[in-house]
């Protein structure tokens, strides 16, 4: 077979780094995550947290009533109530 490049060291290298920089901390952060809580879901997943190894049956559903990415539809995505 044909080898055009060495690929796997760099690969390897880079899972590396990702796992170094994930276990100390340094990755993500906030310039590398899109993603942004309001403060009402902040505390609403706070709470979970809290919550949580009181409650080991609790739902996420009151956190997918409260995403407004679904609730106003801003990616795109048509979610609908199977309930």
């Amino acid at each position: 077979c044909k080898q055009y490049a060495r690929v796997g060291m760099e690969i390897t290298n880079g899972l590396a780094q990702f796992k170094e920089e994930v276990e100390s901390g340094a990755f993500p952060g906030n310039d590398y995550s899109p993603y942004k809580m309001s403060k009402r879901e902040e505390e609403m997943f706070n709470e979970l947290l809290e919550n949580g190894s009181k409650d080991e049956g609790a739902s996420s559903s009151s956190l997918e009533d409260a995403d407004e990415s679904e609730q106003f539809n801003l990616y795109g995505n048509n979610k609908t109530d199977s309930r």
